[in-house]
């Protein structure tokens, strides 16, 4: 695990004002992207992509049969094309992914037909709406950081430990329909796949992927089964048995632990480690303009990007960016090095919340992860929570990071009181 080795107290940091028909008017913060909220080998692949970029946004690696995108206008491209599809587990809670969970996790057919779409959206898309327009959930993100602050005024702290984790597994348990004494062995289940698809640029492992999510079917299948859940996934899927078959139900209620629990969990932490470099002033803005808040939190996601790359597959010959693509190849989509594309974002390293465009690391279209609005809901009150309650001396003392995977995972955040200098 890899420890920063220097957190400056402070990033650079700017934001102006004007007056808009009588009305005071934000711009926008603008500042430094910490070096220190991205993981070492994280920057060196953003760093070798990037350079890539520069010379072939779209590059064939012959020798791997894989195709590698990094640049934003050809993968908003290679999004939108319909000869793209998934291959092995997804990172984003679309309707294929559903059908490859349950292909991956259970040895089962592709078996989710075009009449099956809308069955599973009915099943997905409103609990994932019903948990983001619940404000408890909202409360709990604000209660939870004031009380992980308080505490840190002691003695050191790990933000990820007390706050973000908790809260990622409630909203996953939340989802899934199930109580914390059931969701936190789930979730060890999720980090226990994301620690074996630490693959760089290449297939995922479907048979070790198999063989870590075995183990959980059981209880999951258990939870299926009990006639207590009302809630959830598990709530719709009681109340209408028949939406989807087995293997889907419990790939549902597994994409809830895999999908969100993790990239959350670092998520949330990112934007409260960019949060605490703030000066006083650009805390006021985040906590006054909301347009401000929005833009923080897109922007965090943009150059933190918790999916910094993942795998499709080509189902058909096609063209990206002008380079031609044969079928049944492997197509790596470089969500992180994308929102750093000169091209599109200037002066990309920096965050500045009024962008016209955040980039895509909730993807786009077909393909955009049902659960962006609810990861924006949150990342907006883990901002203001931060923004409210930690004094400017909290400081980052240092953070950790999880292995290399597709994912970017923040697994320490230890924050502590950095002592007042004397006049």
């Amino acid at each position: 695990m890899a420890v920063a080795p220097s957190l400056p107290p402070r990033a650079r940091a700017s934001g102006t004002a004007r007056v808009h028909n009588g009305t005071r008017v934000h711009d926008g913060i603008n500042a430094d992207w910490p070096t220190w909220l991205t993981a070492p080998h994280v920057q060196d692949r953003l760093d070798l992509w990037s350079r890539l970029q520069r010379r072939r946004p779209v590059r064939i690696e012959r020798n791997r049969r894989a195709v590698v995108v990094t640049g934003d206008p050809e993968l908003r491209e290679l999004l939108r094309h319909p000869a793209v599809g998934k291959d092995g587990i997804a990172a984003s809670a679309d309707v294929d992914d559903v059908a490859s969970l349950s292909a991956v996790f259970l040895e089962s057919p592709l078996a989710l037909d075009a009449p099956r779409h809308p069955a599973v959206r009915r099943v997905a898309r409103p609990v994932i709406a019903e948990v983001t327009a619940d404000p408890a959930h909202t409360r709990m993100v604000a209660a939870t950081f004031a009380a992980a602050i308080a505490d840190a005024a002691r003695e050191p702290i790990d933000l990820i430990e007390r706050a973000t984790t908790p809260i990622a597994l409630a909203v996953s348990a939340a989802i899934a329909g199930t109580d914390h004494e059931i969701a936190e062995p789930l979730a060890k289940w999720g980090t226990d796949i994301v620690h074996r698809l630490s693959s760089e640029v290449t297939p995922i492992d479907t048979e070790r992927a198999i063989a870590a999510a075995q183990s959980a079917v059981p209880e999951v299948e258990r939870l299926l089964a009990c006639p207590h859940a009302r809630a959830g996934v598990l709530g719709a899927l009681k109340n209408d048995p028949g939406t989807v078959t087995p293997g889907e139900a419990v790939a549902l209620v597994m994409m809830a632990f895999l999908a969100g629990t993790e990239t959350l969990s670092s998520f949330l932490g990112a934007i409260a480690g960019f949060v605490l470099t703030l000066a006083p002033a650009q805390r006021a803005h985040v906590l006054s303009d909301d347009a401000a808040c929005a833009g923080l939190v897109d922007e965090v996601a943009r150059l933190f990007s918790p999916v910094q790359y993942f795998y499709y597959r080509s189902l058909a010959p096609l063209e990206i960016g002008g380079v031609a693509i044969a079928a049944d190849n492997v197509v790596v989509l470089g969500f992180g090095v994308a929102g750093r594309d000169p091209r599109v974002q200037e002066d990309p390293q920096r965050v500045r919340t009024n962008r016209a465009d955040h980039g895509m690391a909730f993807s786009i279209g077909r393909h955009y992860c049902m659960g962006a609005q609810l990861s924006r809901s949150l990342g907006a009150a883990t901002a203001r929570a931060v923004a409210r309650h930690a004094p400017t001396e909290l400081t980052v003392a240092d953070v950790g990071w999880g292995p290399r995977s597709f994912l970017h995972r923040l697994e320490r955040l230890t924050v502590h009181h950095r002592p007042r200098s004397r006049p």
